[in-house]
């Protein structure tokens, strides 16, 4: 995973020095409200940097942060997913399990 507290300094409050639709109708792609599962973690990120304030919600709402990448990028539930399919794999080449159609090899 990578290095929050660089992520956080990122993104800063910016003029746009020619206001257009297309500005407008691009602008609306900076959030995840449209992932419905992890409209959530993004709204209790934005009420957590609200209470402590942008510099304290570095180390205060990481986290919450947290939780928001893996909502949005699933690394550790691809992690968990590969580790199984492997197993499986291994007890199917060992003998130790016949091959059948597992419900986890297609839980992604």
């Amino acid at each position: 995973m990578h290095d929050i507290d660089s992520d956080l300094y990122r993104f800063k409050a910016h003029k746009v020095a020619i206001n257009s639709p297309l500005n407008e109708k691009a602008s609306v792609l900076a959030h995840a409200q449209y992932h419905t599962e992890c409209r959530d973690f993004e709204l209790n990120i934005a009420k957590c940097i609200d209470a402590y304030g942008f510099h304290k919600a570095i180390q205060k709402c990481k986290p919450l942060i947290h939780d928001f990448e893996e909502c949005l990028f699933h690394e550790k539930r691809t992690q968990r997913h590969e580790i199984l399919v492997s197993e499986f794999h291994r007890q199917v080449e060992a003998g130790e399990r016949k091959y059948e159609k597992a419900p986890f090899i297609s839980m992604l």
